[in-house]
């Protein structure tokens, strides 16, 4: 079975490829580095019947048990191969970066031909991010702390690019990322504290002094009514001697009863609703603010409408 020039660049390039991860990793055991040896010669028998995408499962199930750099490398060629090009270019680049200083300017020239031939048909995110150990992601998919010293191969087209780390508010941005284009995602992270602004403590005061003013009014009204709720009585026992007068103040004080528990009823409820409002508030408000201090004064006011009794309160700030 003849061998394609793809599969004869997997295979032979292996050859002058590192036998070792410039990074230091733990030291596989005996029986990753059996199987994963197994799953590379699968790979390198795959890509002689040009089935790069079960060559492709090889290698990466053999350099996922034993990381050696030649193996990525033929992870590369694979999806080079099956038109992956995007994932292809950062295979590449993470090899480079494996290698480091140990490539000689021979498969220098290699991986720029490369690179050069993959470039014009993918776009490149490189990133900017000012808070180290931030979490990056695009299109919700995490990067690793490698590429964001570097740069991510995606596909030509618009990417969302995420950034968050604890303390500070998340930033995001849409990008449009041209073929053969390398755009800047710059992410600049605020702290929380500083991002984010409380809400003024006038309308922390405003609210708990309109609660306070309501309730006290609930007070007087449900007083007042307590007291007509006497004086209707006085009058029924007059209506009931027959005195017509006595008739006529018990229904008046009736009237005046109902009114005054509606009212007492409505003024206690929306207290209850501002001072949960007020609650509220004390953990959104800005404590730390300089701001001028706010007098807050309750003044009920009781009187004598149309059709019976007008209750209030005044509050000033």
């Amino acid at each position: 079975m003849s061998i394609s020039p793809i599969a004869a660049a997997v295979v032979s390039l292996v050859a002058f490829a590192p036998a070792a991860p410039a990074q230091p990793t733990p030291p596989p055991g005996e029986a990753a580095v059996a199987d994963a040896e197994r799953l590379y010669n699968e790979g390198v028998a795959a890509t002689e019947h040009e089935d790069f995408a079960a060559a492709l499962r090889a290698f990466e199930g053999s350099y996922a048990l034993n990381p050696l750099p030649d193996v990525l490398y033929n992870v590369g060629m694979c999806q080079k191969a099956l038109g992956q090009l995007p994932q292809a270019a950062n295979t590449f680049r993470e090899y480079v970066t494996l290698v480091g200083d140990t490539m000689s300017a021979d498969e220098r020239a290699e991986f720029d031909a490369l690179l050069a031939e993959l470039v014009p048909q993918i776009g490149r995110i490189s990133f900017q991010v000012n808070e180290q150990g931030s979490g990056v992601a695009v299109d919700g998919v995490p990067v690793g702390a490698g590429v964001i010293t570097a740069w991510l191969a995606v596909e030509p087209g618009q990417h969302s690019v995420t950034a968050e780390k604890d303390g500070f508010d998340p930033v995001s941005a849409v990008l449009n990322v041209p073929a053969g284009s390398m755009i800047e995602a710059r992410l600049d992270l605020v702290p929380e504290e500083e991002g984010r602004e409380g809400i003024s403590q006038t309308w922390f005061w405003i609210t708990a002094g309109t609660a306070a003013a309501l309730g006290v009014a609930g007070a007087i009204t449900g007083g007042l009514e307590l007291a007509d709720e006497g004086s209707f009585t006085d009058a029924a026992d007059r209506c009931n001697s027959g005195d017509d007068a006595g008739c006529s103040a018990a229904r008046t004080v009736y009237a005046n009863i109902e009114t005054e528990a509606d009212a007492t009823t409505a003024l206690l409820v929306v207290a209850g609703v501002a001072a949960a409002a007020a609650v509220t508030l004390i953990f959104f408000t800005d404590w730390d603010g300089e701001q001028p201090p706010v007098a807050v004064g309750v003044a009920p006011v009781v009187g004598e409408g149309g059709s019976g009794a007008v209750l209030g309160a005044i509050l000033r700030f």
